[in-house]
């Protein structure tokens, strides 16, 4: 991974550094009001923690009430007094933070959390005349401090992988035994004296993410953004790679395989009592649920399909209008097979496939997108009306189960139009090179149509 030049173009550190010292002159003593008990005493925790002064590192940073009723940011303590901004002056900071973040290594490398805690502790030395640096300096110092290459792991639940692979930039891998020893390995040496702490840690480790594999993730970034930016980009890779699911062409199977903790498949529990007793019973709430499994054999079936190409679409900052109209649509399908509930499936199922085949929101939905999948999928008339009145049934179930409730469904049909919708979606990835944008995509459809 090539790491960007920490630098600021003339131009843009002449504005960033106006912009702070704009800030800078807002700082003023704050007129906080006086805490009040919310709850009137009736309520207290079950374990009460006391903080006192010396528990507490540093000035707290925080967003409190003024006597008048307007929040003010504190960021700076002497003795009872507090300083800071109030909430109109705070906006001043806003736009310098907003300054910072376009610049286009900043963007990718900090958060906006992380430059504005930059600027409070500058702001914090000048206030106390502790430093007298330009904002542009220090920001530059502490980027070239914090920033730095990091390996990120994201937990994926319900999935398990034979051997690791590829996936665009990431790398999807198991979480067996050998994953969890070496991180005790690593843990014990640099802990030594903590072992059995250690110990449990690992253990909790190993129980919370049981059934799990991983996405292994480069980021260069600061630690507390690398850890929103990999986690972001996992859920994006999961959400592509889902596109290899069974659950894709099966209208009633649920595909739980997220991020550790990002949903939880629906359980019923139930207790029942009779004169003879108290019976209780809990299942999963799901009919089909894909706990998926891939074998190295999957792998190599999966990259004859497009893995690669779907992989590749993880770098969404080098996408064309089309492969980035393929990737919002691969998404938006792949997000539908994580509900339990059908009619969020159905929704997502057939948005999906909206926002790829249509030129924009004034054209008629069914026809065109039932014709256009036809002509794209199929060879021949009677598979292409085949095709078309499968769409009417489907959008004609999914409006009578959404609005009406209705009580059954032809799951066949369903099941149709999901194999329609994925196998577009597949067209489309194989022609990923050759298409610039949606409407040159479209306007290939729309030739074969008529005659071209």
């Amino acid at each position: 991974m090539v790491s960007p030049v920490f630098e600021l173009h003339p131009s843009a550190q002449a504005s960033i550094e106006a912009l702070a010292n704009d800030a800078f002159d807002a700082v003023r003593e704050l007129d906080l009001a006086k805490p009040k008990n919310s709850t009137d005493g009736w309520w207290q925790p079950d374990n009460a923690i006391t903080v006192t002064d010396s528990d507490i590192i540093g000035d707290p940073i925080m967003w409190l009430p003024q006597v008048g009723g307007e929040l003010a940011f504190v960021f700076l303590w002497e003795g009872n007094r507090a300083f800071g901004f109030t909430q109109t002056d705070h906006d001043k900071v806003t736009k310098l933070i907003d300054a910072v973040l376009k610049q286009k290594w900043a963007k990718k490398a900090i958060s906006s959390k992380y430059a504005e805690r930059v600027f409070v502790n500058w702001a914090r030395d000048r206030f106390l005349a502790r430093s007298m640096v330009d904002f542009s300096k220090f920001f530059l110092q502490k980027c070239g401090e914090d920033v730095r290459n990091l390996s990120v792991d994201i937990p994926i639940q319900n999935l398990a992988v034979q051997a690791p692979f590829d996936f665009g930039p990431t790398k999807i891998m198991p979480m067996g035994i050998p994953y969890f020893n070496s991180i005790r390995e690593k843990l014990k040496d640099i802990n030594p004296e903590k072992i059995d702490a250690v110990d449990t840690l690992i253990s909790k480790m190993q129980k919370d993410m049981e059934d799990c594999s991983l996405i292994r993730l480069a980021v260069f970034a600061e630690p507390s953004y690398a850890q929103d930016a990999a986690l972001q980009q996992a859920t994006d890779a999961v959400g592509l790679l889902r596109f290899f699911s069974v659950a894709t062409v099966a209208s009633n199977v649920m595909c739980p395989v997220t991020p550790l903790g990002a949903l939880s498949v629906p359980k019923s529990h139930v207790l029942v009592e009779s004169p003879d007793g108290i019976s209780y019973s809990s299942g999963v709430a799901v009919e089909d649920v894909d706990y998926w499994r891939i074998s190295n054999t999957d792998v190599s079936e999966m990259s004859q399909e497009g893995l690669a190409a779907v992989g590749a679409l993880l770098d969404a900052d080098n996408l064309n209008d089309f492969k980035q109209s393929v990737r919002s649509s691969i998404l938006a399908f792949s997000r539908a097979i994580t509900f339990a509930e059908l009619s969020d499936r159905l929704v997502f199922a057939f948005s999906a496939i909206e926002s790829l085949m249509l030129k924009n929101s004034s054209e008629a939905i069914q026809q065109n997108v039932a014709e256009r999948v036809a002509f794209l999928i199929a060879n021949t008339p009677a598979e292409r009306k085949s095709i078309v009145d499968n769409f009417k049934k489907s959008y004609n179930m999914r409006s009578q189960y959404i609005h009406h409730r209705l009580a059954t469904v032809d799951v066949r049909e369903l099941d149709q139009s999901f194999e329609n919708i994925r196998a577009s979606l597949s067209v489309a990835v194989e022609n990923i090179e050759k298409f610039k944008s949606k409407d040159e995509f479209l306007a290939a459809i729309e030739h074969k149509k008529f005659g071209g």
